[in-house]
C-alpha cells in the first residue's frame, strides 16, 4: 500500500480486499491525508488477531519519526502495538536507505515536500518490475533518480509548487524526460481543474477504485 489516507480501509473493502491482504505499507510523509488511515488498519491487526500473529506480520515503513506521528493520531489506545510487537514491523528510513520485505525490494529516496518535514519517495522492485512513487514532492533531481528505469511511475500533482507539490507543467516536463517505456500515472490531483487527457500525451490520470497492471 502506497500511503494510507483516511478513506483507505473503505476503499479496500470496495475493491474486495481486506486488511489481512496487506503485507507492506509505505508512508511517504507524516501529513494526515497520507497516514490518517493507519489507525483503522492497525485496529484490524490488533482486534481481529488479538495476541495471535497474523499469518504474516504487517510491515510499515516511512521517514524517521513516522511511528511517533502515527501514535499522535491513534492516541492512548492499544491499537498501536509496542515497537517490539511481532505482529507489526516498523522500518523508519532516511533517503538512500533500502530494505527487503517478503521478496519486495524497497529503495528510499529523500524528496522535497514541506521542509523540515522529512519526505520519501520509493522505488519498489517486485517480480522483475520497478514501481516508483513520488509521494508529495517538488520537481527536483531526486524525482529523476526515483523515476529512472521504472516500469510505472506514480506521480502526484497537487498543483501548488509553494506548498511542495508538482503542477501540470512539471508533470509534462517530467514525462518529456522519461523513456516511452515508463508508464506515468498521476494521482493526488484536483479532478475539477485537471487538463483534458488529450493535452497530456503519455500520461494517465488515476481514478479511484481502478485497477492497473504492471
Amino acid at each position: 500500500m502506497l500511503d494510507c489516507p483516511p478513506q483507505a480501509l473503505a476503499h479496500l473493502y470496495r475493491v474486495g480486499a481486506h486488511p489481512a491482504d496487506i503485507d507492506l505499507v509505505l508512508l511517504s510523509h507524516a501529513h494526515s491525508d497520507h497516514i490518517g488511515g493507519v489507525d483503522l488498519l492497525l485496529l484490524g491487526v490488533v482486534s481481529e488477531h488479538g495476541a495471535r500473529l497474523r499469518e504474516r506480520p504487517l510491515a510499515l515503513a516511512g521517514p524517521t519519526g513516522i511511528r511517533a506521528r502515527v501514535g499522535e493520531l491513534v492516541g492512548p489506545s492499544p491499537r498501536l502495538p509496542r515497537p517490539d510487537d511481532p505482529r507489526v514491523r516498523w522500518f523508519e528510513q532516511e533517503g538512500g536507505a533500502s530494505f527487503t520485505w517478503r521478496d519486495v525490494r524497497v529503495e528510499c529516496i529523500a524528496v522535497e515536500h514541506a521542509p523540515p518535514l522529512p519526505a520519501l519517495g520509493y522505488r519498489i522492485g517486485i517480480a522483475g518490475r520497478t514501481l516508483a512513487y513520488t509521494g508529495d514532492a517538488r520537481l527536483t533531481p531526486a524525482i529523476d533518480e526515483l523515476a529512472r528505469g521504472a516500469d510505472l511511475l506514480v506521480v502526484e500533482c497537487g498543483g501548488d509548487r509553494e506548498r511542495g507539490h508538482l503542477d501540470w507543467d512539471d508533470v509534462r516536463e517530467l514525462r518529456s524526460r522519461l523513456p516511452r517505456s515508463t508508464r506515468v500515472l498521476v494521482t493526488h490531483y484536483d479532478h475539477a481543474s485537471a487538463p483534458e487527457p488529450s493535452s497530456l500525451p503519455g500520461i494517465e490520470l488515476a481514478q479511484d477504485l481502478a485497477r492497473y497492471e504492471v
